[in-house]
């Protein structure tokens, strides 16, 4: 059933919590059946979140549709 869910999805969203800093990003991710894997720079704000929090939660969205809007000022 995750399975199913898992390959449905085109993001991943991942959020993090410092006492009452909230951090929540969206991620291209890959998935081989038992690890769900993300794409991450060698430094930065959310590696710096998951070595300093022991709990994180993540979200899979999927249907997604990207659409332009030409009328953003």
């Amino acid at each position: 059933m995750i399975d199913e869910i898992i390959d449905k999805a085109d993001v991943l969203h991942l959020a993090m919590a410092d006492g009452n800093v909230p951090y929540v990003v969206p991620l291209s991710f890959g998935y081989d059946g038992c690890n769900i894997y993300f794409h991450c720079a060698k430094e930065g704000l959310k590696l710096d979140f998951i070595r300093r929090i022991l709990m994180s939660v993540f979200e899979f969205v999927g249907y997604v549709e990207y659409k332009k809007n030409n009328n953003i000022l």
